[in-house]
This record gives structure tokens, sequence and C-alpha cells, in this order.
């Protein structure tokens, strides 16, 4: 039996437990993101509740600098797929050849989201490129 103090619940209310697995992102993504020629990465500062912290997004942007990697700052209250895109292939359109229509190869390679934390893990496979978190 158990002491009074550590019996179980028997509320109708229940606590549940949520994770990700960080080791079962594909790390080749990552990798190539990182070591390509020099590419451009958006960083997304959240501007809705207290989500985004100035603090980390100059963190993570001295970091991408100092690899050598172009950023561009969009501060954004909701984030979807469909306005990430936009962004990701006008962010450099002027510098696109015809040849290129399709290919994000000038364009945002990715994105790393300071806003709602289980936003990458959850609905990442939504977006037309890699939005990471600012643990990735």
């Amino acid at each position: 039996a158990y002491p009074s103090s550590k019996q179980p619940s028997t509320s109708s209310s229940q606590i549940s437990h949520s994770s990700s697995n960080p080791s079962s992102l594909s790390t080749a993504t990552i990798t190539d993101i990182t070591t390509a020629p020099p590419k451009t990465m958006g960083i997304i500062l959240g501007t809705l509740g207290r989500q985004g912290n100035p603090a980390i997004l100059s963190r993570i942007r001295s970091l991408l600098h100092s690899r050598g990697i172009r950023t561009i700052i969009v501060l954004l209250s909701e984030i979807f797929p469909k306005k990430l895109e936009m962004i990701s292939n006008h962010s450099t359109s002027s510098s696109r050849s015809p040849s290129d229509a399709g290919n994000n190869r000038h364009g945002v390679c990715a994105w790393v989201q300071i806003a709602c934390p289980r936003l990458s893990v959850d609905w990442g496979h939504h977006f037309c490129v890699p939005v990471l978190s600012p643990f990735e």
C-alpha cells in the first residue's frame, strides 16, 4: 500500500508526459545546412506572448555569422507554412535566374524559430524548408 502522500490520484484530471527524441531528427539535414557553401538562414523571433527571446536571437545570429552564414530576421506572431514559403523564396529573388524556378538554392535554406518550443517537433514536416528550434 502507498503512504497517504504517495497514493495515485483518483481525480478525473490527468497529467500526460510528452517528449521529443532529438536523436531521431535527421542529422544529415542539419549537417548539410551548416557545411554547404554560404547560404542564408532565417531567424524567426516570436512576438506572441512571451515566447521570443532577443538574447537567444543575438546568440544564434552570432553563431551563424561566425560560420559564414547570412541571416535574415523576421518577427512573427504566428508561424504558418505558406508564409514561410513566401519569405523563403522571396528573400533573395532578385538574384535568381529563370532556371532557378522552384529551386530554393538562393533563398532561405532553413529557419531557426525562437517562438513555440514544440513547433519544430510537432509541425516541422509541413514546412518547405527545415524549421529548427534554437537547441538544434
